[in-house]
């Protein structure tokens, strides 16, 4: 038996989240081809995740502590006989699902026990793809696959966030509305007493709409940024994607968004007050198009109205310096979901949306929910959060406090900017190749290869006992992994 090393309150803290240890390698889904190359993955890189754990002691110099901050495996990338579910209802069900991913990814289980063994630390906390570890029997079975039970692994319940010294540490799920499970509506569902309801919708999202996209769209949960890219792009490939995201799905986008009526009309009207006819020019501008296209679809003016008076804006947002999406913008996307005109061209006029976009500046956090959340948290100097997949490191993002975010370890596709600049004729001759290229995806692989990006990125903490001294957003090095 290894001798156990006594680890010290002073550790070097590595975070690491978004992992998506999940779905099926392209050998696993049969003969038909349908996601050659990728197979059911966003993580692709799971030996080169297994040799950072192992290189962890070394890069540290001294006793270390793990930190897995959620979505550790993805559930919602299981193939259950065809079908994809939001939650796996069946405890005995879970546990053996969760005994296969452990079984296929086996490198990586190995290298996490040997750090356990070594008598250094892993504390793993629950995202919101990984919500069956809460179940008592996939707990339990997680523990025994890492060597445990023992002092140096901890599996945290759900919801609860970690604080080591001045740190606090959650997966940040609970602050996008879209993917927020509080760990009531959790334990119902463990219990057997839960429902649809109880789950966040973007799981049902993933189950119903994007999953079964992948197997002939295998870029659908790659592209970022999802709202300003990844949607406008599915809606422009698939148009049946429209009838399941409906009218939810549009007023989420417009309510992110923030759309500012009152500023884009010159006047302090609300956006349900104006009609097709109130212009003073003789041709209709975007404002006009876009309630005219609701009319249709809804049934009427007054329906359309209605529509608009639910998603005005959040005068927070002005506040904070943030530019809303023009009207221009606007009616691309609502043409996308409604199938109004040619989709490439609405698509053009949605995606110009992304000239403001900072999903990918890493010194920068401007989404308005995690800014509110970083403000509202209390005593922490510094605050880690995962989830979004976009690395960040915002020093002083208030007085006194840093946020970092550890970004993922799965493949992303960021949108390609270069496609939007220059001559309107260009851009969009730029943007029908990259559609081809993701498109062909899934019969020739090393075309939406070209454009995944791979960004291993962790946020190391140095600890001396009582608080946090020094914080850093890393990138891991791949020469070793590469024979470099």
């Amino acid at each position: 038996m290894i001798q156990r090393m006594a680890l010290s309150d002073a550790r070097t803290v590595f975070v690491i989240s978004d992992l998506h240890i999940g779905g099926a390698y392209a050998a696993e889904n049969g003969d038909d081809g349908s996601v050659a190359g990728r197979g059911f993955r966003i993580c692709t890189r799971v030996p080169v995740l297994a040799e950072f754990v192992r290189s962890l002691p070394a890069l540290a110099g001294g006793p270390v502590e793990l930190v897995i901050n959620g979505d550790f495996v993805d559930f919602l990338a299981e193939d259950h006989d065809g079908e994809f579910v939001s939650f796996i209802s069946d405890e005995a069900l879970a546990e053996s699902v969760f005994l296969e991913i452990v079984e296929r990814d086996l490198v990586l289980f190995e290298a996490l026990r040997e750090l356990v063994d070594a008598g250094h630390r892993v504390t793993i906390l629950l995202g919101n793809h990984d919500i069956e570890l809460a179940y008592p029997r996939v707990t339990a079975a997680l523990i025994d696959v890492l060597g445990g039970p023992t002092e140096s692994l901890s599996i945290e319940p759900y919801g609860q966030p970690l604080r080591i010294g001045d740190a606090w540490i959650e997966h940040g799920n609970r602050f996008d509305g879209f993917n927020t499970i509080t760990a009531e509506q959790l334990a119902r569902l463990v219990a057997g007493d839960g429902g649809w309801a109880d789950l966040p919708p973007g799981s049902h999202l993933v189950a119903t709409l994007m999953n079964p996209r992948k197997r002939e769209l295998p870029f659908v949960d790659l592209l970022k940024p999802e709202q300003q890219a990844a949607i406008p792009v599915l809606l422009a490939l698939d148009p049946t994607a429209r009838t399941e995201l409906g009218r939810l799905l549009l007023l989420k986008w417009y309510a992110d968004r923030r759309i500012d009526a009152r500023a884009q009309r010159g006047g302090l009207e609300s956006m349900s007050s104006f009609d097709a006819g109130e212009d003073e020019t003789d041709e209709p501008g975007p404002e006009d198009l876009i309630f005219e296209t609701l009319a249709a679809s809804l049934g009427g003016q007054e329906e359309a109205a209605e529509f608009l008076a639910l998603i005005e804006r959040d005068e927070t947002e002005a506040e904070r310096g943030l530019e809303p999406m023009s009207w221009n913008e606007a009616l691309g996307s609502v043409e996308l979901l409604l199938s109004s005109r040619p989709r490439i061209t609405a698509l053009w006029q949605a995606l110009q949306a992304l000239h403001r976009d900072l999903s990918f500046e890493r010194s920068t956090e401007s989404d308005p929910r995690y800014l509110d959340a970083i403000e509202a948290i209390p005593d922490a100097r510094w605050v880690v959060m995962g989830h979004t997949h976009l690395a960040k490191l915002h020093e002083d993002i208030l007085p006194g406090r840093t946020y970092l975010n550890s970004g993922t370890w799965a493949d992303l596709i960021p949108f390609p900017e270069h496609i939007l600049q220059g001559a309107k004729s260009e851009g969009i001759a730029r943007l029908k190749q990259f559609l081809e290229d993701l498109r062909a995806g899934r019969t020739n692989p090393e075309r939406l290869a070209r454009w995944i990006d791979f960004r291993p990125t962790y946020v190391r903490l140095e600890y001396d006992g009582s608080c946090v001294t020094e914080a850093a957003l890393e990138e891991y090095s791949l020469r070793s992994s590469l024979g470099t």
